[in-house]
């Protein structure tokens, strides 16, 4: 097929793409490369303690949120894990690299995805590595859910990434980020990459008990985030309308893909929290005719069949701005 311009559904980015102040500030910036960083990435402290109240002791700052969820099972020696499949290939990817066995546990479709029965799987884990909304499925845990699960299981670690969470349904009631939710065993991971469209600046932080905090930044380098990347955190600060304006986005057009789309006979679309959808495909020709036709129409979808856990012909797309949802409705009508 040759090369052409695709509206690209298969990644999980803000919908209004990068903030209009941070374009416009990008020269600015560029004057961040003659200096060295702070070493501590201290920028990240303020964003974190203006919108969520947390405090510098609890926070790592990170190269984006991945650098977390690698470090973790390092840092803990964690031996056995729970991971729920499907779910992110890192999760696992990083705990066999720290040798630790991994106890999959599979999401029923006849639940949609949810996470029912978690804690009827604990036994015999060390931690447990799940996203909240969770990738691909776009599930969640309510806090009270998981602090819960924290006071029953101190000798678990649970270790929630929440990557997706100011992309969500309901940023307020399902965030684990503020300081009323610090627990000994509670591990959060952030990201600033999807929710501001900042994937190629890596920013992101892992919240977590101040004493494992203290020695997880003993164990590493310094300057582990760059100058730019530092520089565009005031800019993000200052911006205090994006983030309402995505939320707002994303309300209206996840109901209206939703409504559109869950009673379309070839489809099997999973209800999600996310900025993004589930969904199978079930005409018995399989996915890679879908999957061609939406390159050819301009569209890229983003296939799930290596996924472990998915069994036929799912794939994902994300929730993008109205007029590129309305080519994806086309198409998939």
């Amino acid at each position: 097929m040759p090369p052409k311009q695709v509206i690209d559904f298969s990644v999980n980015l803000s919908p209004l793409g990068l903030p209009l102040g941070l374009k416009t500030a990008w020269a600015k910036l560029i004057n961040s490369l003659a200096q060295y960083p702070d070493p501590e990435g201290a920028g990240l402290f303020e964003y974190y303690n203006t919108l969520y109240r947390l405090s510098e002791t609890n926070l790592l700052p990170l190269n984006g949120s991945i650098e977390g969820i690698y470090l973790l099972p390092v840092h803990l020696g964690l031996k056995r894990v729970l991971i729920a499949q499907p779910g992110f290939y890192d999760y696992e990817a990083a705990c066999k690299l720290a040798g630790a066995e991994i106890k999959p546990w599979r999401l029923d479709l006849a639940n949609q995805f949810s996470f029912a029965g978690l804690e009827k799987e604990l036994e015999g884990v060390d931690a447990v590595i799940l996203g909240s909304p969770h990738n691909p499925t776009g599930q969640s845990l309510k806090p009270t859910q998981i602090l819960k699960l924290c006071s029953t299981y101190p000798h678990i670690n649970f270790i929630i990434d929440q990557a997706f969470i100011n992309l969500s349904c309901d940023p307020k009631s399902l965030s684990l980020l503020g300081p009323e939710c610090l627990r000994p065993n509670l591990w959060v991971l952030h990201s600033l990459t999807k929710e501001w469209a900042l994937p190629g600046l890596r920013l992101g932080a892992l919240v977590g008990p101040d004493s494992e905090i203290r020695a997880l930044k003993a164990k590493l380098p310094p300057w582990r985030l760059s100058g730019p990347a530092l520089a565009a955190i005031p800019y993000l600060l200052g911006d205090t309308d994006y983030l309402k304006q995505v939320y707002s986005t994303l309300k209206q057009e996840r109901s209206r893909l939703f409504s559109e789309l869950a009673s379309n006979p070839k489809l099997t679309l999973i209800p999600t929290d996310a900025n993004f959808f589930l969904a199978r495909y079930n005409p018995q020709e399989g996915l890679d005719p879908l999957l061609k036709s939406a390159l050819e129409a301009g569209l890229m979808l983003r296939d799930g069949r290596n996924f472990k856990g998915l069994e036929g012909a799912w794939f994902r797309f994300a929730i993008l701005a109205p007029a590129q949802n309305d080519r994806l409705l086309e198409f998939l009508k």
